[in-house]
């Protein structure tokens, strides 16, 4: 016997590709639990010949989605509308009733703010050029810093170049290899190759969007100096209250999230 629509619980979930690693799931079941909420969360892990057809249906059902590499910016198109941190950013991590969020660069901002000071016309080195990087470009270089970006892909590192001179932030191609030592005031790597070679570095801070192993061919690299590092746990835990602040109007305990990252038993 079908159960009554109103008895079902809502869904949500993470769109991505091989997101089988995702503590999201963990984080938000949790919540659901923890404040009485009627509702699943889960993992759609769409291939990207897929995208197009899979996203679609999701997005018009109106349940709420996150959205990890390779669709944060591949998901614009659909949506009806952006926030004003999506749409600086030209990258959506959270859909909401079809609008596009940004909840990366607002965990990023508290993070920032709460543990680093940044120094206006300071360096930073950004890692990437995607969603995740992108979200770090404009907010740092909106703080004031100036910019280094590294990609693989000069097409996409100019590009996102280009998107940042338009809201007057200064930033330039960062050729490196293996045998290049980084030396900035910051580094952020918004890359999610875990098989990536990253050179040596010495900064004042260092910021991951990867958590766990993913995490740890960066991390290793931070020259023992570094006075801090923002984590892609920390992140995680931020954006995840955004994004129930978003969808349900609650608000976590940031402690309380960390605890169900790391894996420690809650009472």
């Amino acid at each position: 016997m079908n159960q009554p629509l109103n008895s079902r619980p809502k869904l949500f979930g993470l769109v991505g590709n091989h997101i089988s690693y995702s503590l999201s799931p963990r984080i938000h079941n949790y919540v659901f639990s923890r404040f009485g909420i009627k509702a699943l969360y889960g993992i759609f892990d769409i291939e990207p010949d897929h995208f197009d057809n899979a996203v679609v249906p999701l997005i018009s059902s109106g349940i709420g989605i996150n959205v990890t590499v390779p669709y944060k910016e591949a998901i614009i198109k659909y949506l009806d509308s952006l926030s004003h941190e999506a749409e600086l950013t030209g990258s959506v991590n959270l859909v909401s009733d079809r609008v596009g969020f940004n909840t990366d660069y607002l965990a990023l901002m508290d993070l920032v703010l709460e543990n680093i000071s940044v120094e206006k016309n300071g360096e930073c080195i950004i890692l990437g050029s995607g969603g995740a990087s992108r979200t770090a470009a404009f907010l740092l270089g909106g703080m004031g810093m100036k910019l280094k970006i590294f990609n693989r892909s000069h097409s996409r590192a100019a590009k996102l170049i280009d998107d940042l001179k338009r809201q007057n932030i200064s930033a330039r191609i960062y050729d490196i290899n293996e045998k290049t030592i980084l030396s900035a005031d910051g580094v952020v790597s918004g890359i999610s190759d875990p098989d990536f070679v990253f050179p040596e570095m010495k900064c004042l801070w260092a910021i991951s969007f990867n958590y766990g192993n993913r995490a740890d061919n960066f991390l290793k690299k931070v020259d023992d100096s570094c006075k801090h590092v923002i984590s892609g746990e920390q992140i995680l835990a931020k954006q995840a209250i955004y994004s129930q602040k978003i969808w349900n109007h609650i608000e976590p305990s940031y402690d309380d999230i960390m605890e169900v990252i790391n894996g420690q038993q809650l009472r």
